[in-house]
């Protein structure tokens, strides 16, 4: 039988969100780290499981917690060139200036020009920035 650990890492992986969410209340550490330092968001991310990426942040995941190669849950959303997920992690204050071991930022590692945009600070603070306007026209609207 699977150690809850094992099934927190494989849920994640895997980008099973309800396991995720029934397994929070059993871990100790929702930053626990494997043998090369990855965490269960590092992995939600690397696989694009955008809406397990949104539990482990709700739960608590550490958004900047870099493995053993310097990377971070951005660095894997952005290698993988998933967009929602880039969005949710820079939402989340996914620090943008960090480098992985091979001295690459999240945008020098992005698989496409749309996640590499969200990784521009300048452009990510813009976006904010536009979601903020967006909101507010919204509730003038009401």
């Amino acid at each position: 039988m699977a150690s809850v650990e094992d099934s927190w890492f494989q849920s994640a992986k895997q980008g099973r969100d309800d396991d995720l969410k029934e397994l929070v209340p059993q871990i100790k550490d929702v930053n626990k780290t494997d043998s090369m330092g990855n965490t269960a968001l590092i992995y939600a991310a690397a696989g694009g499981h955008h809406q397990s990426v949104q539990v482990l942040l709700q739960s608590k995941a550490t958004v900047n917690h870099q493995n053993r190669a310097g990377e971070t849950a951005v660095h894997k959303a952005a290698w993988k060139g998933s967009v929602e997920t880039v969005k949710s992690l820079v939402d989340a204050g996914a620090d943008l200036t960090l480098k992985n071991s091979q001295g690459q930022t999240a945008k020098a590692v992005a698989k496409n020009a749309q996640t590499a945009e969200l990784l521009d600070p300048p452009t990510a603070k813009l976006w904010e920035d536009s979601e903020d306007e967006d909101k507010s026209s919204d509730e003038e609207d009401e």
